[in-house]
Parts: C-alpha cells; sequence; structure tokens
C-alpha cells in the first residue's frame, strides 16, 4: 500500500515539473510573417516600413510572402536612419509596402530616398495610406482601425498585382481580417463607451486618430517641439489647463518618454497611461493586439486598477496553470485508482 501511495504521489511530481517545462518549449509569436509557398513557388519576397504595415502583410499573404519591416516597433519611424541591410533588402524584393500618401512625406521621409538608391527596377511599390485623408495634417492614420481597413485593401491589391495566381488566397484573406478588424472596434467602443468624451493631454500626437476613434478629445500635447523636452513654461501651461478643463488623464508612449508626467500627475491629480502606436512594446505582436492593449490600459486607468493590459504577456502562464490543473487531476485520479487495488 506505501508502495502505491508513493508511485502516486511520485506521479504528481512529475506531472507538475512537465507542467512548468513544456510551456516555455512554446514558441512565441514572431513579427515576421510565416515563410513558405502554400505550394505555389518561391513565397513572395515584401519589404514594409514599420512593423504594423508588417503585420497587415502577414494577415493577408500568410504562407505566400515573406515579410520583412524596417521599423520593428521601438524607433522613431520619423528619424529612423536606413542601414545597408535595409538597402539590401529592397534590393531583394518584389514588393515595398509603405505609408505613402498624404501621410508618407512626413511620417516615413527616408522612404523616398531608399527608393530612390534602388536599382530594383521590377520593385512594386504600394501606398498603403494613398486615400486616407488626414486631420490637422497628423500623418499617423493607422490609430483608427477605420483607416487600417483601406490600408488592409490597398495592400490586398498590390499583392495580387504581384502574384496573380494568388488572387483568390489573398482576397480570402482579406475578407476574414476585415471581419476581424470589425469585431476589434466593437469590443474596444464597448469597453471605452462609459468614457465617451474624455479630456486627453498627450505626450505625442501619434494618438489623435485613436482618440478621435473612441471618442476622446485630445486637449493639448506635452512635448511642444518635436524631440524636445517640454519647457518649464510648457509644462505649467499644461498644469494650468488641466486644472481649468477638469482633465484627468495623461497619455504617454515608450518610444517618447516623457519626465515631467511625475510632476504632472502630483500637482493635478490626473492619471497617466503609457499606451503605444507601434507593435513591439508591451509585448504587442500583432495590430489588433497593440489596439487591444491600448484600450484596455486606457479603461483600466480611468477606472482605477492596476492592471494595464496583457498585451499578450500572460499566454506562457495560462499554459502553465492548465498543465498544472491537467498534471494533478490525472497524479490523483492514478494515485486513487492504485489505492483501490
Amino acid at each position: 500500500m506505501r508502495e502505491n501511495r508513493d508511485s502516486g504521489m511520485h506521479f504528481v511530481a512529475v506531472m507538475l515539473v512537465l507542467a512548468m517545462i513544456i510551456p516555455s518549449m512554446i514558441p512565441s509569436p514572431m513579427l515576421s510573417a510565416d515563410t513558405g509557398t502554400g505550394g505555389s513557388g518561391a513565397a513572395l519576397n515584401v519589404v514594409a516600413t514599420v512593423s504594423v504595415l508588417q503585420d497587415f502583410v502577414r494577415e493577408i499573404g500568410q504562407n505566400r510572402v515573406t515579410c520583412t519591416a524596417l521599423v520593428t516597433g521601438m524607433e522613431n519611424p520619423h528619424t529612423y536612419a536606413t542601414t545597408t541591410a535595409d538597402r539590401t533588402a529592397i534590393e531583394e524584393a518584389s514588393v515595398f509596402v509603405e505609408f505613402g500618401g498624404a501621410a508618407g512625406p512626413e511620417l516615413e521621409p527616408w522612404a523616398q530616398d531608399l527608393l530612390d538608391s534602388s536599382d530594383n527596377n521590377n520593385l512594386l511599390v504600394c501606398e498603403a495610406a494613398s486615400g486616407i485623408p488626414l486631420i490637422d495634417n497628423n500623418p499617423h492614420v493607422w490609430m483608427n482601425p477605420e483607416n487600417a481597413k483601406t490600408m488592409v485593401i490597398n495592400i490586398e491589391n498590390a499583392l495580387i498585382e504581384a502574384d496573380p495566381g494568388g488572387a483568390d488566397f489573398y482576397r480570402n484573406n482579406t475578407v476574414a481580417y476585415l471581419q476581424s478588424i470589425n469585431e476589434t472596434e466593437e469590443r474596444i467602443l464597448a469597453e471605452l463607451a462609459p468614457y465617451n468624451g474624455t479630456k486627453v493631454i498627450a505626450s505625442h500626437p501619434a494618438f489623435l486618430y485613436f482618440f478621435d476613434f473612441i471618442g476622446f478629445q485630445q486637449v493639448d500635447l506635452l512635448i511642444d517641439v518635436p524631440g524636445q523636452s517640454p519647457s518649464a513654461q510648457h509644462v505649467s501651461e499644461i498644469i494650468e489647463e488641466m486644472k481649468e478643463q477638469n482633465i484627468s488623464l495623461i497619455v504617454t508612449m515608450p518610444q517618447f518618454p516623457t519626465p515631467v508626467t511625475d510632476q504632472i500627475e502630483e500637482e493635478t491629480g490626473a492619471k497617466s497611461v503609457e499606451i503605444t502606436p507601434l507593435i513591439g512594446a508591451f509585448n504587442t505582436t500583432t495590430y489588433l493586439g497593440m489596439l487591444e492593449y491600448d484600450s484596455t490600459a486606457i479603461r483600466n486607468t480611468l477606472a482605477g486598477s492596476g492592471d494595464t493590459g496583457s498585451g499578450g504577456g500572460n499566454t506562457a502562464l495560462m499554459y502553465a496553470f492548465g498543465f498544472i490543473i491537467i498534471g494533478i487531476i490525472a497524479g490523483v485520479a492514478v494515485y486513487q485508482r492504485r489505492r483501490k487495488r
């Protein structure tokens, strides 16, 4: 009897160890698109200026494309300095996806120089933001998912032009992805509906389109001169403005740290939240995951919760918890079965 009991307990112990080890062996999602051909020969080689565009390409092209992003998440796309590797990537690509349109010259001024220096005469250039009007000359159009739909369709058309054999494949994937965007929009709007009309001070103009989408009002910016910390005078003006208009939320981003936030919070009683306009920060790996992280972080901050969202970082913990429960149940079952013998 003692031997059976010991065997049962040993089994439970082994299962618990495996529950901790196995999740660490599960590969994390990658920003790069899946490689492969889908039975169509060599995969279409695509280069995108930023990771948001790369994600759109990945959703539409899946295993018919490979896609590289030049700006991967934490760099400043406005002032990005291209490299020799970037130029090589362009030379070897079939499609180059940039924002272009009215947004391009402000957002990615280096992209045109990169194209001008290329000898790749067969390169198809896709201006994903073509046809999207700007608000106050602000180029961060992708932060409104309604604009993202236009960009997805523009990319779909470019992939079909470059790879006509995959036309149906690209169209089907686009339909499915547009539906995912619609569902994400519904969740975000429902989540933030109680806070519609909230007035915001933002550290950077990157979120103007997102605020417009969720019904928030951006009153002013912490950074009055791009690339520089706000002056003491500007900080004082912001504090007075927040007091006069009863503004209780400050929105910052990791790509542009603003050390004066603590001072403003202390003097106004406002709350601050850090969100991101680019994939990669806060463990976000997709465009829709980024939007959901941002909306959840804002909601939790306004609701007074310290949790600013998972950003996809709790997946391994969920796996581990599941394996632990399964292991315990299996171990107890074995122990009870042997005990009955």
